[in-house]
């Protein structure tokens, strides 16, 4: 029996173990680890991370996972100075314009 293959990304269907027509809400990356994930079917939540497991959590939980998720994301898409590199004018106005030039 070959396993099926499916797509984890937002809105898509997957099937986890014996639970069936569960909808990824969110990924979530995880350096060092698999990514985990917000599913939710009818109106139960769950988090998921693959070899760890599948758990029920709350409204809450899901929602503050979805904005972590979304910070995460916003942080990697977001050009960044590293620390000890000049300040140039053409790199700020490239963080200004994808919205993510704060205070430094």
């Amino acid at each position: 029996m070959s396993k099926a293959k499916q797509s984890w990304e937002a809105g898509q269907q997957v099937k986890v173990g014996f639970l069936a027509g569960l909808t990824v809400i969110a990924k979530i990356p995880t350096p060092g680890a698999p990514d985990a994930y917000v599913l939710v079917r009818g109106e139960q939540f769950y988090s998921f991370m693959p070899h760890n497991g599948i758990s029920k959590i709350d409204h809450a939980e899901a929602r503050d996972l979805v904005a972590q998720a979304k910070r995460v994301r916003a942080a990697a898409e977001c050009p960044r100075r590293r620390p000890g590199q000049p300040r140039h004018r053409h790199r700020q106005a490239r963080r200004r314009a994808a919205g993510c030039l704060s205070g430094d």
